[in-house]
């Protein structure tokens, strides 16, 4: 079943969001910057929290639609906290922290009232399996795979990959 998106769903995610971020307003008595959401994040992933390069730019949270109509309840208290507390950590503790560390733990127990989990246990649909395409080198009978990202890359004359054993260019298999 493809997932739908409507405005509800954005706005029952930006509703769990702002509450979110009122608790993180409160207990470091300052603001913090609104993030643009979007229901866009695919595969296995149920949140993602992004900083875009460049001046004045918002923060962004990214959702996952399939998984946010499959477990919603549980996204909104457990997905949404977590991606806003990667928002709070970087915003008040600077970049150089490490995503799941102990700023974003502390973040995730004392401000959002959660258990910090790294991952979820949402049941997921299964990954779809990478294509690969043969490649030759200049090694006798050695053959190597490129995944479809790093083919179409070399087609497109984006990159050129060459044989760690003999610096020889990889060229497409005939």
């Amino acid at each position: 079943m493809p997932a739908i998106q409507d405005d509800s769903h954005v706005q029952e995610i930006s509703d769990a969001t702002s509450r979110c971020l009122a608790l993180a307003e409160r207990y470091f008595g300052r603001k913090f910057p609104s993030p643009t959401i979007s229901m866009n994040l695919k595969g296995r992933a149920a949140g993602q929290c992004r900083f875009p390069a460049g001046f004045n730019k918002a923060p962004e949270l990214r959702f996952n639609l399939q998984i946010y109509q499959r477990y919603t309840q549980q996204f909104i208290e457990e997905v949404v906290p977590h991606e806003v507390a990667h928002l709070v950590a970087y915003c008040h503790y600077g970049k150089r922290i490490r995503p799941h560390g102990k700023h974003w733990q502390d973040i995730m127990r004392e401000v959002m009232g959660c258990e910090p989990a790294v991952t979820h246990s949402f049941e997921c649909e299964p990954a779809r399996r990478m294509q690969y395409f043969d490649y030759v080198c200049g090694c006798e009978g050695r053959q190597h795979q490129l995944s479809a990202i790093r083919h179409g890359k070399v087609q497109r004359r984006q990159a050129h990959y060459v044989c760690r054993s003999c610096r020889e260019p990889l060229n497409a298999a005939v």
